[in-house]
């Protein structure tokens, strides 16, 4: 029986060993795992045997004591395999050092704090620029932004640790406001003064939907007849949101809530396989201009601006950065125009000289 046993064991060993060897040659790109299986496979072997290895007994579920470079040095990509695919199966650990240097570096960029909590959020973001970059740790990552990269991927860095969250018409009440008090003084300044080209300003426009909003607020009050007299900056310091939202397609999901009127008027349903897909009409995105702009840089703008909303921007900066960037924001605005910041956000306590109008909302 014993005989019977030990048999269908080592049967079965053969036959794992045969198919490793079989997952090897048919997929390449994966030497890395079919590796790890030997590993294990061979930590099996030891302790069956009793032998006195226990030291090179390895864990394929302790990631710790795996090491990578071994890995890949052992069963390198094939020849036109996907590097990317290959690279690093275990994520690499962040330092506290390490996290201190990245958070540095974002906060000279662009202004924002990562607190002591960020940390693993940082990392599993950067993550992802490592597999792409072809790095494989954080140290040399680092050295790469600020020694040999020409900015464009620290761009891309921004990019994946930026927070993007936003909706159509957030915050109702200011464009409550917008409609019961900015338009109609806008209106009553036009008939007294002659028309004027209004200029409002989206600081942090994420994917486009706080832009199209006041763009569709606008054309509701004044109707197309007036849509020459407005232009509207779209800015964000995130190339990747900059292009969804110049390509102003969003899922039926994210448009929950708004009119059928409006739906009809201002967005075209796609067709088919797209079909849960809605795009901004032309009427609208005409309105806009997108642009890369990180607010931490010098404003060189040729006009001031009537309104600007730079809305869940500033929580992410700490005071003194605030307090900088609330009085570039003032100087960039005519006598009488607006601030608009985030509902949870307020210049209480800050050093600015904005007249408060209600909450969250200033004027110069």
């Amino acid at each position: 029986m014993n005989m019977q046993g030990l048999g269908f064991r080592l049967y079965r060993f053969c036959l794992t060993i045969w198919m490793v060897i079989l997952s090897a040659k048919a997929f390449p790109e994966k030497r890395c795992l079919v590796w790890c299986c030997r590993v294990r496979l061979n930590s099996w072997v030891i302790e069956r045997s009793n032998g006195q290895i226990a030291e090179n007994r390895v864990s394929t579920f302790s990631h710790r004591n795996v090491k990578q470079v071994a890995i890949c040095q052992k069963f390198p990509p094939c020849k036109g395999s996907d590097n990317r695919r290959s690279f690093n199966m275990f994520s690499p650990e962040l330092s506290d050092a390490d996290f201190r240097r990245f958070s540095k570096l974002v906060y000279d960029k662009c202004g924002i704090c990562l607190g002591g909590g960020k940390k693993e959020l940082v990392r599993a973001r950067l993550n992802k620029r490592l597999r792409e970059t072809g790095i494989d740790n954080f140290k040399d990552y680092y050295r790469f932004l600020t020694k040999q990269d020409n900015g464009r991927e620290l761009v891309k860095m921004v990019d994946a640790i930026s927070t993007n969250v936003t909706s159509f018409f957030r915050q109702q009440t200011h464009f409550d406001f917008l409609r019961e008090t900015v338009f109609p003084s806008v209106k009553e300044s036009q008939n007294r003064i002659g028309s004027r080209r209004l200029l409002f300003w989206s600081a942090g426009c994420s994917t486009g939907q706080e832009p199209y909003s006041l763009a569709i607020s606008f054309l509701e009050y004044f109707g197309r007849r007036n849509s020459h007299d407005l232009r509207i900056l779209a800015t964000d310091v995130s190339t990747n949101v900059l292009e969804q939202a110049q390509r102003g397609v969003y899922p039926a999901v994210c448009l929950k809530g708004i009119p059928q009127t409006i739906l009809r008027k201002y967005f075209q349903r796609g067709y088919g396989s797209q079909s849960a897909k809605y795009r901004i009409k032309e009427s609208v995105k005409k309105l806009i201009v997108f642009k890369w702009l990180n607010l931490m840089e010098p404003f060189s703008f040729r006009h001031a601006f009537d309104l600007i909303l730079c809305r869940n921007v500033m929580i992410y900066f700490d005071k003194n950065t605030r307090e900088r960037l609330v009085g570039k924001f003032y100087n960039c605005l005519v006598d009488g125009g607006y601030l608009i910041v985030g509902g949870s956000e307020s210049l209480a306590g800050s050093d600015h000289r904005f007249k408060y109008i209600r909450p969250s909302i200033y004027q110069k």
